[in-house]
């Protein structure tokens, strides 16, 4: 099926309506015309029957031909000046399109770095728009793939190397098959099936696949719970702190998700800090409830920060698997609470510690899932 461009279709759109309009309207003016003509010469004084005749018919006539002589005039003109106004228009319309075209043309051949201009009508303007905005998103996806792939190969690389190594070195009789250097082997297979797990869970969670069970939960008693699990595990030295969970505080939503949310928090709180104190915070408001958890440790550079919550993400790019961390508990603690509608966020100072924590809606009525 042969389609006509944007241009001719707005171009023969403007034009045919200009003249339709344009010789309706001419009819419409000769026949009122021919009326008005007719019924004002009916009133003349006769002279005679066959003169009054006469006069009336040679002056209608000439009326409605010096009529009609204009109205050809004038619909020239109205003819011109349509096609002149369907051109301009048409050019307008269909030049940001073209423009778009060739941008969309060229980014799917992979000229990633293409944009379309901004320009024309407020419609097209905003289509323009939408388009950058989507190639910018495809663009960040895409690095974040190659960064994930990077970051997966090396995670996966440490402890594998090191538990070849030691196995090859046992079989060898190099290293003796004792409990210490098994016990190294469990940790570092241990460090995999974790990473595995969380991995997992980061997939269900960017696919839309998590599954929750939602219901009324105190999150006020999940707070104190968690600083009593965190506060055998901390450092010596270092003192878990409660504020704010002195009356319960009912939210809607999973209570292990939550749970698991509050855990990765702390992990990562207890692992940055050797000495001073962790506080878990709990804050009301009219709308909102907020949760921090505060630590006395190293603290984020300000370069760092904003990317805490990506996924792989370390503040210490030296750090590697003997943390037993691979990054990804704080992304994990942002799909959960953007699936429940909240939102995270975090604060620090360089040596002098650093607040994470998470809103969530004080009231909210959903299905559960």
């Amino acid at each position: 099926m042969r389609r006509f461009s944007l241009a001719t279709d707005v171009f023969f759109a403007i034009l045919i309506s200009a003249f339709i309009t344009t010789i309706l309207t001419g009819i419409v003016a000769h026949e009122s015309l021919v009326n008005v003509v007719h019924a004002a010469l009916s009133v003349v004084p006769s002279v005679s029957r066959g003169t009054e005749e006469l006069l009336l018919a040679r002056a209608e006539r000439e009326i409605v031909q010096r009529f009609d002589t204009i109205s050809y005039v004038m619909v020239s003109f109205a003819g011109f000046a349509a096609i002149v106004a369907a051109f301009t228009v048409a050019f307008r319309l269909s030049r940001p399109v073209r423009e778009l075209e060739a941008a969309v043309e060229d980014f799917t051949r992979g000229n990633r770095d293409r944009r379309a201009v901004v320009a024309g009508p407020r419609e097209i303007a905003s289509l323009s728009s939408s388009f950058n905005n989507m190639a910018d998103a495809l663009e960040e996806e895409d690095h974040l793939r190659r960064t994930l792939v990077a970051d997966l190969g090396h995670e996966l690389r440490n402890p594998i190397t090191v538990a070849m190594a030691q196995t090859e070195a046992m079989l060898d009789g190099v290293l003796p098959a004792d409990t210490m250097h098994l016990r190294t082997l469990l940790t570092d297979m241990q460090y995999l099936g974790r990473l595995m797990d969380d991995l997992q869970e980061l997939a269900l969670a960017e696919a839309g696949r998590w599954r929750y069970r939602m219901r009324s939960v105190d999150l006020s008693a999940l707070v104190e719970s968690n600083a009593r699990r965190a506060a055998q595990r901390v450092p010596p030295g270092v003192e878990v702190r409660v504020v704010g969970t002195e009356q319960p505080v009912m939210v809607y939503g999973d209570e292990l998700r939550l749970d698991q949310v509050l855990r990765n928090i702390l992990g990562n709180a207890k692992k940055h800090t050797t000495a001073g104190s962790i506080t878990l915070s709990l804050a009301v408001a009219p709308e909102v409830i907020t949760v921090k958890v505060a630590d006395t440790g190293e603290g984020i550079s300000p370069d760092n920060l904003p990317h805490i919550f990506e996924r792989f993400f370390r503040a210490d790019t030296a750090r590697t698997s003997d943390t037993g961390s691979a990054g990804l508990g704080l992304s994990i603690v942002r799909g959960v609470i953007r699936d429940h509608d909240g939102d995270v966020f975090a604060e620090s100072e360089l040596g002098r510690g650093t607040v994470i924590g998470f809103t969530l809606p004080r009231e909210r009525r959903a299905a559960s899932q």
